[in-house]
């Protein structure tokens, strides 16, 4: 190579260099420009997106979502335990794809319809067991948030009697038979289609296994009536199956099943003859008898055999004393012999048939005492009485039925209401506590007003009161004629009220289709009454008419 090539190649070499130096300085000043320009814009791209920037460099902000907020929901309440899977729709505003609804603070799978409209999953352990769930909806960030909450109740199963189709369908059977609320829907637990095979007031054990109720059935379980239609007390478990007769009886009839807190025990009303016999007494005298829970066992804790001294309606205490308290027309020394004027008094007995007292000690014409209700530790008994309001041996104004109150052994007796117009009162179911005991739910023919006057058209509606008088309210205020809402019963949790009414499916102030007559819930401020069923049909009812019980019943 010559000194001129040598020389060339040295100038050359440093020139090539800084050529591709500076396009290298331009690659690296274009990247930058992509990579850390003007916040926002994605890399790789030169495209605008949402809330950005116009400019050399657009510039894009994330989309905030809103808070969402819930407004309804369908379904909204449930009987447990409920189906293997709920569908769930809410409603409201402010939902997004991401969107979740909550089940008492945990995501359930859920499906974005649009912005107002949510579905969700709900599993059958969600709706295993009575009480009440949060249901809310969270949105994604950025942004987001929870809503407020609804409120999806699940109720303990109500076991009542109805006259309704064994289908289920709007019409009207034959017979009676003991159903229950079971998820959405209501089933019979007692499947008779025969003339006189009725079975009516349902009495739950503490445990809420087993079911008692009285029957007209054939003592063989058979779909026919007793020949003599005799009532005895049957047992079957709470999902129908296992149904037996606990009375064998086919000459006098068994009433009023109520079971011991342990669940060991019966108690009854009967006129049978004290030697458990299958025979009527002498002058059909009632008394209070006791059975083991299979049956075995009967033994009358009353004897009474004198005309006009029964003895009806026992009641366990609760709190576990083994004492029962019923109401009688039994002479105030406890012999065998009616009471002057054949006046009711409450009395208590112990499980073994001692200790007979008599907690109130009237014998006035027309100053009776009767329904008596444990309060739920025992240590109180609420009662009907149409005795004077001052306490005194005398019948009340117009012979008004009030709901009092008394300590366990008699002491301190109050009147709760203090009405004394004609009418005011129905011939009303027990008075039934409230589960903490502070209140107690009654049905009334008095005022809206709670005035001592009566209510127009002497429309019945649901109340509560306050244990010691005060705060009487009207949970329903129907006031159409003909119309009523009666036989109260309050649920486990304390929250709802459990009733039946003949009134307007749609709530309003209306006779229902037909006068028929259907189960309803409502809240404990008289707030959310929906009807349990949808009957219209003639002559189709979901209670026994006329039977002075806490039916219908809820599960404990």
């Amino acid at each position: 190579m010559s000194s001129n090539s040598r020389f060339s190649t040295k100038i050359e070499r440093p020139r090539r260099d800084k050529k591709a130096l500076a396009i290298l300085l331009l690659l690296a000043v274009a990247i930058s420009a992509v990579s850390s320009g003007c916040g926002g814009v994605a890399k790789g791209t030169g495209l605008l997106t949402s809330g950005s920037t116009p400019g050399p460099n657009p510039v894009p902000t994330p989309t905030s979502n809103p808070i969402p907020s819930v407004v309804s929901m369908s379904p909204n309440i449930v009987t447990a335990p409920g189906p293997g899977i709920t569908f769930l729709t809410v409603n409201g505003s402010g939902f997004v794809p991401g969107s979740v609804v909550q089940w008492n603070g945990s995501g359930r799978a859920t499906t974005f319809i649009n912005s107002s409209q949510l579905t969700a999953l709900i599993g059958a352990s969600d709706l295993a067991t009575a009480g009440q769930a949060a249901v809310t909806v969270s949105n994604p960030s950025p942004g987001g948030g929870t809503s407020g909450a609804l409120a999806f109740r699940i109720l303990a199963p109500i076991a009542f009697a109805s006259n309704r189709a064994l289908d289920g369908s709007n019409a009207a059977a034959t017979t009676y038979n003991i159903w229950i609320t079971r998820d959405f829907r209501v089933v019979p637990l007692t499947n008779l289609s025969n003339l006189n095979t009725d079975s009516t007031l349902p009495a739950w054990s503490r445990d809420g296994r087993k079911i008692a109720f009285m029957s007209r059935r054939a003592l063989d379980g058979s779909d026919a009536a007793d020949a003599n239609l005799t009532d005895n007390i049957w047992v079957m478990n709470a999902d129908g199956s296992g149904a037996t007769a606990l009375t064998r009886m086919t000459a006098v009839s068994s009433f009023f099943p109520h079971w011991s807190p342990d669940g060991s025990k019966i108690a009854f009303e009967s006129a049978r003859v004290l030697t458990g016999g299958d025979a009527a007494d002498a002058n059909l005298t009632y008394n209070i008898w006791v059975m083991n829970a299979d049956g075995s066992g009967a033994t009358a804790l009353t004897r009474l055999t004198a005309k006009n001294a029964s003895s009806f309606s026992p009641v366990w205490s609760p709190d576990g004393s083994g004492k029962i308290v019923f109401h009688s027309m039994r002479a105030l020394s406890g012999s065998d012999a009616a009471n002057t004027n054949n006046t009711f008094n409450i009395w208590v007995v112990n499980a073994d048939g001692s200790g007979e007292t008599a907690l109130t000690q009237f014998t006035a014409k027309g100053a009776d005492s009767f329904s008596p209700a444990w309060s739920p530790e025992g240590s109180k008994i609420a009662f009907l009485s149409t005795r004077a309001l001052d306490g005194s041996d005398a019948s009340n104004t117009n012979n008004t039925t009030n709901i009092w109150v008394m300590n366990a052994d008699g002491s301190g007796a109050a009147a709760v209401t203090r009405m004394s117009t004609t009418g005011v009162f129905t011939i009303p179911s027990l008075p039934v506590w409230s589960p903490d005991g502070n209140k107690i739910a009654f049905d009334s023919r008095r005022a809206l007003d709670g005035s001592d006057a009566a209510n127009t058209n002497n429309t019945p509606n649901i109340w509560v009161v306050n244990a010691d008088g005060s705060g009487a309210t009207a949970l329903t205020r129907f006031t159409a004629a003909n119309a009523f809402a009666s036989i109260p019963v309050w649920a486990p949790d304390g929250r709802r009220i459990a009733f039946v009414a003949n009134t307007a499916l749609d709530g309003s102030n209306a006779v229902n289709m037909n006068g028929a007559v259907n189960l309803w819930v409502i809240n404990t401020d008289g707030t959310g009454a929906i009807p349990l069923t949808r009957l219209t049909a003639p002559a189709v009812n979901p209670v026994f008419p006329g039977v002075d019980t806490d039916d219908p019943a809820w599960q404990p």
